[in-house]
């Protein structure tokens, strides 16, 4: 739980790879540092669980790209709107 201030919670998001997981051929370095990664997620998890701090992973997987109108908004847009939207959907 965040204090009133959140001055004490945090969040960690590591970004992995469903790869080091179930693993692919002719790619074991790119395998090793995402199996690493998972490990280093589940170790802070649980070494931080009673700090407040959260740590996640998101797992994306091979999906087929959006046609050009669902994405061409977010290319329009200045880096900043872009984060001050992310943070809103954190609040």
């Amino acid at each position: 739980m965040c204090s009133a201030d959140r001055t004490k919670c945090g969040r960690i998001v590591n970004i992995a790879s469903i790869a080091g997981r179930e693993g692919n051929p002719n790619g074991s370095h790119y395998l090793a540092s995402k199996a690493g990664l998972l490990a280093l997620t589940k170790s802070l998890a649980k070494q931080l669980a009673t700090t407040g701090v959260l740590v996640n992973r998101v797992t994306p997987a091979a999906a087929a790209a959006l046609p050009e109108t669902a994405h061409s908004g977010m290319f329009n847009k200045k880096r900043s709107e872009l984060f001050a939207e992310a943070a809103d959907a954190f609040d």
